[in-house]
C-alpha cells in the first residue's frame, strides 16, 4: 500500500524522566528513546516516501538544555539528509505564554522542515495541511480559526486530501488521568453545525490514542512511546495514512521499554514472567525481601525496578482516590476576568487581560 503521511504527537524531547537511568555524561536514558523513535519514523517515512507532521509539543519545554538541544538537533539533520519533509505545529508545551521555541526554529527557514507556531495552511503533495497550533488564545479563538478553515476546505473543489491538524484540548475525549474533558475546545459540536469537510482531523495534546464520539474521521495521535505505568498495554506508535483508501496503520517503534506493574508479590519467586525491556513497578508484601525481588526481576530481563510496600492494612488497596484536575486554566481565568470587568483597568482588552493572568499563573508555578 502507498501510505501518503505519516502522523505523530507528543514527542516531549527533553533530557528528563523519572523512571528513567542517567548515564555518567548526565545524558536521561529516555532521551535516547525519543531520538531512536523519532530517526526510526524518519527512516520509515524514506522507505514510504511520505511526509510527517508532527502535531505539537515536539520538545517538552519552551527553554532546551544542551543536551536536548543536542538530540533533536541530530534528528533535524538526519531527516535533512534523508530529503524528508516533516512539519511541526506547536504545542502547548513549547510556549511560555508569550513566545514559542517553536517560533524560533521557524527561523531557520529550512527546505523540508517547516515549523508553524501560527495558523497555517500548507500543501503537501496532494495533502492539504490546515495547522491550528496552540497560541494561548481562548477557546473561542479557536473556534474562528477552525470554522475559517471548515469554509475554506468546503470552498476548495480539487483532488486534494483536506486534512486538519491542532494542538488542544477537546471536549468528549479524555485526558491521560482517565477524566472526561468537559471544559476547553468542543469540536464535536462545531463540525456538526459547520460542516466536515476534512479526509482526517488529527490531534496532539493528549498521549492516550483515542477517538472522538460523532466524529468519524477525527484521532488524537497519542505519544509514539510508553511513558509512564498510567500507559501500560495502552496503543502506542505513530500512525501511517493513504486517504486515496481511506486507510490508517499504527506502527509500534521497535525496542521501545514498556511499563509493567506486578501486584501482590509476597516473595521473589511469586515474579516468573518475561520482563525483557521493561521497567517493572513492584507492590510487595512489608516482610518480603527487597534484595531477591530486584535480583529476580533483573534475571527476567527487567531494566528498571520500583518497589513499593503494601500498607500495614490491606484494605486500603481498595479505597479509591479522587483527584481533581484543572481541566482548562485559560478558561478559568477568562471566566474570572469577565465576572470582573468593572474592575478591569480602562483600555485594556479583557483577551491581552486573560494572556497576562496565563502568563503569571506560568510564573508563579514554574
Amino acid at each position: 500500500m502507498r501510505w501518503q503521511l505519516l502522523a505523530t504527537a507528543d514527542l516531549h524531547f527533553g533530557n528528563n524522566h523519572g523512571a528513567g537511568t542517567v548515564d555518567k555524561r548526565g545524558i536521561n536514558s529516555f532521551l535516547r528513546i525519543r531520538e531512536a523513535v523519532f530517526k526510526e519514523m524518519i527512516d520509515t517515512a524514506k522507505r514510504k516516501r511520505c511526509p510527517i507532521i508532527v502535531a505539537g509539543d515536539a520538545l517538552d519545554a519552551p527553554v532546551v538544555d544542551p543536551a536536548t538541544a543536542e538530540s533533536f538537533h541530530r534528528c533535524l539533520r538526519y531527516a535533512h539528509k534523508k530529503n524528508v519533509t516533516i512539519v511541526f505545529i506547536a504545542g502547548n508545551h513549547e510556549s511560555n505564554g508569550v513566545h514559542s521555541i517553536i517560533g524560533s526554529y521557524a527561523h531557520l527557514k529550512l527546505d523540508n522542515i517547516k515549523f508553524f507556531y501560527e495558523p497555517t495552511v500548507i500543501s503537501l503533495g496532494k495533502i492539504q495541511l490546515y495547522c491550528v497550533p496552540y497560541t494561548e488564545r481562548v477557546p473561542d479563538d479557536e473556534y474562528k480559526i477552525v470554522r475559517r478553515y471548515i469554509q475554506e476546505a468546503t470552498r476548495e473543489v480539487n483532488d486534494m486530501h483536506k486534512v486538519l491538524v491542532l494542538h488542544y484540548p477537546i471536549i468528549g475525549c479524555k485526558y491521560d488521568s482517565g477524566s472526561t474533558v468537559t471544559s476547553g475546545f468542543n469540536l464535536g459540536a462545531l463540525v456538526a453545525s459547520e460542516g466536515n469537510p476534512f479526509d482526517a482531523i488529527l490531534a496532539g495534546d493528549f498521549h492516550d490514542r483515542q477517538s472522538l464520539p460523532g466524529v468519524k474521521n477525527f484521532l488524537y495521535l497519542g505519544q509514539p512511546y510508553w511513558s509512564d505505568f498510567s500507559s501500560a498495554g495502552k496503543k502506542r506508535g505513530y500512525t501511517l495514512f493513504n486517504f486515496d483508501l481511506g486507510k490508517r496503520r499504527l506502527v509500534q517503534p521497535k525496542g521501545c521499554p514498556v511499563f509493567r506493574a506486578l501486584h501482590n508479590i509476597d516473595k521473589a519467586s511469586d515474579i516468573n514472567v518475561d520482563l525483557t525491556n521493561t521497567i517493572v513497578r513492584v507492590y510487595m508484601a512489608r516482610e518480603a525481601d527487597a534484595q531477591k525481588v530486584y535480583e529476580q526481576c533483573y534475571k527476567l530481563g527487567a531494566i528498571k525496578v520500583m518497589i513499593k510496600r503494601e500498607p500495614h492494612d490491606k484494605r486500603l488497596l481498595n479505597v479509591n482516590v479522587k483527584y481533581k484536575f484543572d481541566d482548562d486554566r485559560r478558561s478559568a481565568i477568562a471566566a474570572y476576568v469577565k465576572d470582573n470587568k468593572k474592575k478591569m483597568p480602562k483600555g485594556m482588552k479583557r483577551k491581552y487581560l486573560t494572556q497576562i493572568g496565563l502568563k503569571t499563573f506560568k510564573e508563579a508555578t514554574q
